[in-house]
């Protein structure tokens, strides 16, 4: 069997291309063999034939990226299919699913991903008002908005709550912000806000003005 059609078949199973060094598959040190082209290609001397032939089968395979992460987020994403995959809650417990206590990571981590893995978070199919915090936001203004949720989400699991008071500051994705000002000019204005917004923010459970 040619090593494409390995590598392929790997990838159909396992839903990527990130086997573990001493991994093997159909025979071969499979593993090993990915990690040496991935060397190759960092170090540009991949033969554009072998690049293409695995781009083809795995886009992300020589991106600089954790391993781990690759292998994780193929399990949630099949499990996201099958309608298996809990949503993280407000109240995350020791018990909550692997993949569940990862998700929700990944939540609290967004702005530190690269810009592809954010696009593959928010391809994953969540039916959940707060999966809005795994979408990469388009625009100036989403961007604020989803800084201001992801920084409400974490103060209401500190405060089971939003109370938050007006002098309340805090660090969002890197930024400083007011959160106190923010939940005030949401609650002042809620018909600014669009449809998704509204309900990400009732996810909170969300006192209005």
């Amino acid at each position: 069997m040619e090593i494409d059609t390995i590598a392929r078949d790997y990838t159909a199973q396992h839903g990527h291309l990130a086997p573990r060094t001493d991994e093997r598959h159909a025979g071969i040190a499979l593993g090993r063999w990915v990690a040496d082209r991935r060397r190759e290609a960092r170090k540009r001397t991949l033969p554009h034939c072998y690049r293409r032939a695995l781009n083809d089968i795995y886009p992300w395979w020589a991106f600089n990226w954790k391993e781990e992460w690759r292998r994780t987020y193929a399990h949630t994403l099949k499990a996201a299919r099958r309608g298996e995959l809990t949503f993280p809650d407000l109240s995350p417990d020791t018990d909550d699913h692997p993949l569940t206590r990862w998700l929700d990571d990944q939540i609290d981590r967004f702005g530190t991903f690269t810009d592809t893995q954010q696009n593959l978070l928010g391809a994953l199919p969540l039916d959940h008002p707060l999966a809005l915090l795994l979408r990469r936001p388009r625009g100036t203004s989403n961007w604020a908005f989803t800084r201001g949720l992801r920084a409400a989400r974490t103060f209401w699991r500190s405060h089971q709550h939003l109370n938050v008071p007006r002098t309340y500051t805090c660090t969002a994705d890197g930024y400083p912000l007011d959160l106190g000002r923010w939940i005030r000019e949401r609650r002042r204005n809620p018909a600014q806000l669009n449809r998704e917004e509204l309900d990400a923010l009732q996810a909170l459970d969300m006192r209005w003005a």
